[in-house]
């Protein structure tokens, strides 16, 4: 009798607490875009997570961080039940990139947990041009151009520079030297045949 009053009240037991395990269990993430581990040729541009229950969740809720420390840009998080959405922009360099999410279950128990994915290449950025302004052109003046005064050239008056006459032209120095010569000469040779005539007749 005791036997089987301790048995019914093992199993009674274990009803109880198999009755109440999935009430207390904490909600866990159900699936993933991306997944993960997935290879993706490019980023994602938006990440959805499901939960195995209600949650709610903020703007620091997910975070994707690249292999270089990079954080993507993270906008418009929302929760709808157990779904959470966000959009998302890849920065930093491509290559495996991890995400960590952190959301709140109905009971208030706060979930987070990681994972990763690798991307192949993240889309180039297109670089605005700025935009070109039009030249105004200006409309041409309608006053006359100012007249500058024009100064007369005064005329230049030339210095008359008077001609040395070369010195082997007749008038020159050279000449002149010549003739005072020739006429010393002239005057000594007639001296010396004076004396020589002189003494030949005082010699008869």
């Amino acid at each position: 009798m005791i036997r089987r009053l301790a048995t019914a009240t093992i199993a009674a037991a274990f009803a109880t607490v198999v009755a109440t395990a999935p009430a207390s269990a904490h909600e866990r993430l159900v699936s993933a875009d991306p997944e993960q581990g997935v290879a993706l040729d490019t980023a994602p541009t938006t990440v959805t997570l499901t939960f195995s229950g209600k949650v709610e969740a903020n703007g620091e809720s997910i975070r994707i961080t690249g292999r270089d420390g990079t954080d993507w840009a993270v906008s418009d998080v929302a929760s709808s039940g157990a779904e959470v959405t966000a959009k998302v922009t890849a920065q930093g360099q491509p290559g495996k990139q991890v995400l960590a999410y952190r959301v709140t279950s109905a009971d208030g128990h706060t979930l987070t947990g990681t994972y990763t994915f690798d991307v192949a290449a993240f889309a180039s950025t297109t670089t605005t041009q700025p935009t070109t302004q039009p030249t105004t052109t200006q409309p041409p003046s309608t006053q006359p151009p100012a007249t500058q005064p024009t100064t007369a050239a005064q005329p230049t008056t030339a210095v008359p520079v008077a001609d040395s006459p070369a010195p082997d032209e007749p008038g020159g120095p050279g000449a002149v030297l010549w003739i005072v010569l020739g006429a010393a000469v002239v005057a000594a040779l007639g001296g010396i045949a004076a004396v020589v005539l002189k003494k030949r007749r005082e010699a008869a």
